[in-house]
């Protein structure tokens, strides 16, 4: 008897994905989708979604400030 293993593609959940994940979030709340019991666990959900997704904008910014220095005083040296 062989046992057969199927291999999983990787799955890989982008920054944008978050993004989307976060909005999907705050539509189905404000629209009273959640019950008053699920609201605690999706709270939660949507505040670590949430944080993830505000540490990756600061991160971004950051490297885009960085580069834009990095250019600058490549011009200036020129």
């Amino acid at each position: 008897m062989t046992t057969e293993t199927t291999e999983q593609p990787a799955v890989t959940i982008t920054p944008n994905d978050l993004v989307i994940i976060r909005q999907v979030m705050e539509a189905a709340s404000t629209s009273g989708i959640f019950k008053a019991g699920d609201l605690t666990t999706v709270g939660s959900v949507y505040d670590k979604v949430n944080s993830i997704v505000e540490a990756v904008i600061e991160e971004s910014k950051a490297m885009q400030a960085a580069a834009e220095q990095s250019e600058s005083e490549e011009v200036a040296e020129s």
